[in-house]
C-alpha cells in the first residue's frame, strides 16, 4: 500500500488516523460498490463495528479485504470512511 496525500478538507470530519489504497478488486470479493481502480479512504484510527464497511488485511501476504463482517484469517486495518470513484482513466489506475 503506497501513502496518498489528500488535503483534509475533502476528509469526512473526526477522522483519527487516515490511509488510503487502491482497490484492487478480486471475483471472491462481495460488492461494495467498490470497483478496481477506486481510491479507498480509511481512518485506521478506529476499532471494528459489526456491520461498518472495513479493510482487513492478510495475515498471510500483504493483500486486502473489504467487509462488514470479521473474516477468517484476516486482521481488522480500518474503517472505511469513503471511496472515490473515477470514470473512465484514473490518475491512481492503469485502465484506459
Amino acid at each position: 500500500m503506497s501513502d496518498i496525500s489528500t488535503p483534509n478538507d475533502l476528509l469526512p470530519p473526526g477522522i483519527m488516523t487516515p490511509g488510503a489504497f487502491i482497490a484492487d478488486k478480486h471475483p471472491d470479493l462481495p460488492d461494495y460498490g467498490v470497483d478496481t481502480g477506486d481510491l479507498v479512504i480509511v481512518d485506521s484510527g478506529t476499532k471494528f463495528v459489526n456491520g461498518e464497511l472495513s479493510a482487513f488485511q492478510s495475515k498471510k501476504n500483504a493483500g486486502y479485504r473489504l467487509s462488514k463482517e470479521k473474516l477468517r484469517g484476516y486482521t481488522h486495518f480500518s474503517k472505511v470512511v469513503m471511496v472515490m470513484k473515477y470514470y473512465g482513466r484514473g490518475p491512481f489506475s492503469n485502465q484506459a
